[in-house]
């Protein structure tokens, strides 16, 4: 039974933000003009992840499931198609010819400044011409632009978190900037200081802010949310963590009591507190972590 006839749009969408919900706005209008379903095509890994690892940038949603939650709800469709080398090799007009086939496509909305395929087409003029070789008609999409005139994308989103400008990334995302991990077995260090913390195996794709002390709101799998102060870095008053090339997440959230190993946590993390520094003895590392959780509970209880 041949696919349904549908209309797409192709990128990788990491972060579902404004820019990309503009665009799936433009793709359902098209769609409803045209009788046809809408598609949005998506890669569960970063093409530079095959073509050029070492710079690759990091992911605001690692999580393929995720994402196509996210774009799902927006009402369009989602296919996750592994980018592999073979299929990095296919130029514009064989990508569109596997679409064609396989997922019936036959428009396909093009972003501002997306492009496909091993022949990188310069123009939408060009993946026009080859589209119409494969039955496939080319439809340009409008961006979605900031009142300085700079276009709505992953990389802004990425700066902002970068920059510690949490309220522009919220802005730029429609939704607040967050990250997710499972609870793991840490040192325990933090318990006899007096703040045990829960250690979160963050995803080594996930883009995170700059190593430092951060306020955050944690959301558990049942839906309960808690202040927390969380140490995004090395630890570098315990010396432990001199080999590790990614930082550790802890957090020390703030009333609750209870096991939380293995829980899946949501981490919105919602001002900056201070650096991530080296102190003299335990002594002063428990006392800074004391002022952390005070400003902590002050900035999340005047959100």
């Amino acid at each position: 039974m041949p696919p349904t006839p549908v209309i797409a749009a192709v990128g990788m969408f990491d972060g579902v933000h404004n820019g990309h919900k503009y665009l799936f706005q433009q793709l359902k209008a098209e769609a409803h003009a045209r009788g046809l379903g809408c598609l949005a095509v998506s890669f569960p890994n970063h093409p530079l992840q095959i073509l050029n690892p070492a710079i690759a940038p990091e992911l605001i949603t690692p999580s393929p499931r995720e994402k196509k939650l996210l774009i799902e709800a927006q009402g369009v469709d989602c296919r996750m198609l592994p980018f592999t080398p073979e299929l990095s090799r296919l130029t514009a007009r064989e990508f569109m010819a596997f679409l064609k086939e396989k997922e019936g496509v036959e428009a396909i909305l093009l972003g501002f400044n997306h492009r496909f395929g091993s022949d990188r087409l310069k123009s939408h003029d060009d993946y026009r011409r080859e589209g119409r070789a494969v039955g496939i008609e080319i439809l340009s999409g409008l961006p979605l632009l900031l009142p300085d005139g700079s276009e709505v994308s992953s990389s802004a989103v990425r700066k902002a978190v970068d920059a510690k400008y949490f309220n522009l990334a919220e802005e730029l995302l429609g939704r607040p900037w967050e990250f997710a991990g499972r609870v793991v077995h840490g040192d325990a260090i933090g318990r006899t200081l007096g703040f045990p913390t829960a250690n979160i195996d963050v995803d080594p794709n996930q883009v995170l802010p700059p190593q430092g002390v951060y306020a955050a709101e944690i959301f558990t799998e049942h839906g309960l949310s808690f202040p927390a102060a969380v140490n995004i870095g090395f630890r570098p008053t315990l010396g432990l963590d001199k080999n590790e090339k990614k930082p550790r997440v802890e957090a020390f959230i703030i009333g609750w009591k209870g096991d939380l190993y293995n829980q899946r946590l949501r981490v919105v993390i919602r001002q900056f507190i201070r650096a991530e520094q080296k102190f003299e003895s335990l002594a002063q590392l428990r006392h800074a972590i004391s002022a952390d959780a005070l400003q902590t509970s002050q900035i999340i209880n005047n959100l």
